[in-house]
């Protein structure tokens, strides 16, 4: 669809909410102009939505594709961890990366601290094993780019942060799960077999030495990922609309 053909519909969209506002105050204004005009704004939003989504998908695909088969040498590595702070960068992220540095398998680990830069800057004063490969992000835009390469992504288990990496077929570490929706988060994740749980920091480069030395039970752990992911929600919102008001 051309711009100017996307500015036309944005428009009319916009003109039948603009009228709507008031004639939906007004009692005199019948049963069936509120139903089309709202009908009409709600159709047209959709199907922008759905436009715009569905040719973005392509580009986005290539794009990872080629960053993940081509745009670094993880091949001598048995892994690649991401360690995620969240955007704000709290928790314990120190005493998690050490432990992360301590798996005995080299990995390639991604530590992302957000916008704390106090925490990034203590990380990288932190001595790496050689056997290691490590990079420690602040903030970025990239999430989606490195959990699509990651196979492991340690974090606690947050509404996006899961829905992310369940949408990236990558397995979970979890940490730290605050009461109430990331226990249950963990919960769905522990009993859908797309995770494992660390309920003490001692204990977590045990827990993922084992299972980067257990290649199938990682491979089935992605896997698992994968099928509960849910990578096409927005587009499946978008279309169950449209047939709603079709």
């Amino acid at each position: 669809m051309s711009t100017a053909q996307t500015l036309l519909l944005g428009a009319i969209a916009g003109l039948t909410i603009f009228v709507g506002l008031p004639l939906g105050r007004l009692q005199s204004s019948g049963t069936a102009l509120k139903a089309t005009l709202s009908s009409v704004a709600i159709g047209i939003l959709l199907f922008l939505l759905y436009d715009v989504l569905s040719h973005g998908v392509t580009p986005v695909d290539k794009a990872l594709t080629g960053a993940v088969k081509h745009g670094g040498s993880w091949g001598d590595f048995v892994g690649l961890a991401a360690l995620l702070a969240g955007g704000f960068g709290v928790g314990p992220i120190e005493k998690l990366y050490r432990a992360l540095l301590d798996v005995e398998e080299p990995l390639e680990i991604v530590t992302v601290t957000g916008r704390n830069q106090k925490a990034k800057t203590q990380l990288e004063k932190v001595e790496r094993p050689d056997r290691h490969r490590v990079k420690i992000l602040g903030f970025t835009d990239q999430m989606d780019e490195l959990m699509a390469a990651a196979d492991l992504v340690l974090s606690k288990p947050g509404g996006l942060t899961t829905s992310e990496t369940l949408a990236r077929g990558a397995a979970m570490v979890i940490v730290n799960p605050i009461p109430g929706q990331e226990t249950r988060n963990s919960d769905f994740l522990l009993e859908s077999g797309a995770a494992i749980k660390v309920n003490n920091i001692a204990t977590l480069s045990h827990k993922v030495t084992a299972l980067i030395r257990d290649p199938e039970r990682l491979a089935q752990l992605k896997a698992n990922a994968r099928r509960v992911g849910r990578p096409r929600a927005a587009f499946d919102v978008a279309e169950q609309s449209l047939k709603f008001i079709a």
